[in-house]
């Protein structure tokens, strides 16, 4: 089972991030944003048989990728497309995580945000207890929709 995490920081930074998350049944391809919206919901879509779920930073546009491109958008507006085309059946569905800092949770995401994610986990709590509990949490999502 597979999610993909994509993130604004460089691919080693990310990975560190979210590799407590990893078990023997539960892999994260982490990637950088794409740089254009349609680059980066195109691969969504073209990919979208090969991910069991997905993983999103709230804020993709506060860094540039390895190609130096800025992303124009943000976690929460390519998470409402991802839901919009999966309600459209033109994707399939799965599970989508917000993985942010604490202070842009609080501050930039409002509560209707919040419901297009099955989970938002503060970036900042994360410790070894929390890992097991979210692991736990993402692989009984990816049991759930198959």
């Amino acid at each position: 089972m597979k999610y993909i995490y994509i993130d604004d920081d460089k691919i080693e930074k990310s990975s560190g991030k979210v590799s407590g998350f990893i078990r023997e049944d539960l892999s994260i391809d982490t990637q950088q944003h794409r740089g254009s919206w349609e680059k980066q919901i195109n691969y969504i879509c073209d990919s979208s048989h090969d991910i069991d779920g997905l993983i999103l930073d709230l804020e993709l546009n506060d860094l540039p990728n390895d190609n130096d491109e800025r992303a124009c958008f943000k976690g929460t507006s390519l998470a409402q497309e991802i839901r919009t085309r999966q309600k459209g059946n033109d994707i399939k569905s799965f599970p989508i995580i917000l993985f942010s800092a604490h202070d842009k949770l609080s501050t930039l995401l409002e509560a209707t945000g919040k419901d297009l994610f099955d989970i938002c986990i503060d970036k900042e709590s994360v410790t070894t207890d929390v890992f097991d509990k979210f692991s736990a949490q993402l692989y009984a999502f990816l049991n759930s929709a198959t």
